[in-house]
């Protein structure tokens, strides 16, 4: 059994209401994934592969990743501005 890394994802949003009139609602909001931007890794290669000689006896391993975290789960900060008119 193998124990991949773990992961570190925060997520933060803030937004203002803005009252336009009686029934009117402006809302201003930025929103940001990954705040930190601390790397997340999926899991480790763990797919060893052997070649065999001819008698059947394993030789040199074949696969140059074995044991290595190959790539990312999470991708890097994301940031967003958005607005929202109610009515």
């Amino acid at each position: 059994m193998f124990r991949g890394p773990g992961t570190n994802n925060v997520d933060m949003a803030v937004f203002k209401n803005i009252p336009i009139g009686h029934r009117v609602n402006f809302q201003v909001r930025g929103e940001a994934y990954n705040v930190f931007n601390h790397p997340s890794f999926s899991n480790v290669d763990t797919t060893a592969q052997f070649r065999y000689d001819a008698a059947g006896n394993p030789g040199t391993q074949q696969s140059q990743t074995f044991g290595q975290v190959t790539a990312s789960a999470i991708g890097p900060r994301q940031l967003q501005l958005a607005a929202k008119l109610t009515f």
